[in-house]
């Protein structure tokens, strides 16, 4: 991609006015004035985006998008710009949450135009239609955006570097939302959690199923990733969202795994037997980061607790799940 973003974009304040005023606004108000604030969730259905619509749900007006016109939600085409328009028109959120994306990498190779349409050009839209609404935004992004190159990892103001095409369109979905003056983008790394409305299993879940099953385990050893549970990432951004933060800000645990040593764990504390799992090396059809570390330095300088390491979300995903 090779944009880099300026420094009082990065932390959505000017150069002279520090990082730690960003952190002190006051609580968002709604557009009645007081009372609830009103968020609108794209891809509210997903593994994230279903958890933001349960802890917000629980605390503030949720309101969730859905491209196939489920019951309970509102039924929105995000790449077109007149759904984008009416669905806004009607909720008239103060926030809107966009989690709604292609990861799937592969997916994005075969068909980079549609990628393109849905990780970037429809952030383009959702920008337009908030710009004009005075809406703010939150743009969920990924690690993905850099090349896993940086032993020492990478902070908010480093440049994007991507690989493939699922990280270039998420950098420039990154490039429409930080043209909004209330615009946020939160970078993730590899998540995990339960599905609180789709039934797609994750990787803890997958491991204890298929051990249990009798079945080897493929578990790659190579890549360096900072697997973060879906209910750690709401906290967080519920904590984001009522204070006003805009710019960039990484949302990792500063912890490390490969998916064969988070494998190896999840047997041990499931009781299961880890010589079932077998190491394995990243495919060689599409590159990927092998060390994609998401610095939280942004999060620390506004004093808000990361998300919980490992060992730590993987026993919370199991209490949760009822697994053990």
């Amino acid at each position: 991609m090779g944009h880099r973003y300026p420094r009082d974009v990065i932390y959505g304040t000017s150069m002279t006015s520090g990082l730690r005023s960003s952190c002190t606004s006051h609580a968002l108000a709604s557009p009645t004035g007081g009372g609830l604030v009103k968020i609108v969730v794209t891809g509210s259905r997903g593994l994230l985006g279903s958890e933001i619509m349960r802890f917000f749900g629980a605390r503030e007006a949720a309101i969730g998008w859905s491209g196939g016109g489920h019951e309970g939600y509102r039924r929105v085409d995000i790449t077109n710009q007149k759904d984008i328009d009416h669905g806004l028109d009607i909720d008239r959120p103060d926030i809107v949450i966009h989690c709604a994306a292609n990861p799937n990498v592969a997916s994005c190779e075969a068909d980079p135009r549609a990628a393109r349409e849905l990780n970037a050009l429809a952030v383009k839209k959702i920008t337009s239609a908030t710009k004009t609404r005075n809406i703010s935004l939150v743009f969920i992004s990924t690690d993905y955006v850099f090349s896993g190159d940086k032993e020492s990892g990478y902070a908010e103001e480093d440049e994007p570097s991507p690989l493939q095409v699922y990280g270039r369109t998420k950098a420039e979905g990154e490039i429409y939302c930080l043209d909004l003056p209330g615009g946020l983008v939160v970078r993730l790394p590899l998540l995990f959690g339960i599905g609180h409305v789709l039934t797609k299993t994750t990787f803890p879940e997958q491991v204890v199923r298929s051990l249990r099953a009798g079945e080897e385990v493929l578990a790659d050893a190579v890549e360096i990733r900072q697997p973060t549970l879906t209910i750690d990432v709401a906290e967080v951004l519920y904590k984001l969202v009522k204070t006003r933060i805009r710019g960039i800000v990484h949302v990792a645990p500063q912890q490390g795994i490969t998916k064969y040593e988070w494998a190896i764990y999840i047997a041990e504390r499931a009781a299961l037997d880890p010589s079932l799992i077998r190491q394995t090396r990243p495919k060689q059809d599409i590159r990927r980061p092998l060390r994609s570390w998401l610095l939280d330095r942004r999060l620390q300088e506004l004093q808000v607790s990361p998300p919980r390491i490992v060992q730590a979300s993987t026993d919370a995903f199991f209490h949760e799940a009822e697994l053990l």
